[in-house]
């Protein structure tokens, strides 16, 4: 699994704003996070508007 997630940081900037995949940033994003758990987290009760 580590592989991986270096393997992600790694493209990473090719995703970000003026990088050469930006508009794909979204479906990066959604891999990224279907893959690892976000840094942040809720902690307790949630609350969806």
């Amino acid at each position: 699994m580590k592989f991986l997630r270096n393997m992600l940081d790694k493209l990473h900037p090719m995703f970000d704003r003026g990088g050469k995949f930006e508009k794909l940033y979204a479906a990066y994003e959604a891999a990224d996070t279907f893959l690892y758990t976000p840094g942040i987290v809720a902690r307790g009760l949630t609350h969806v508007p």
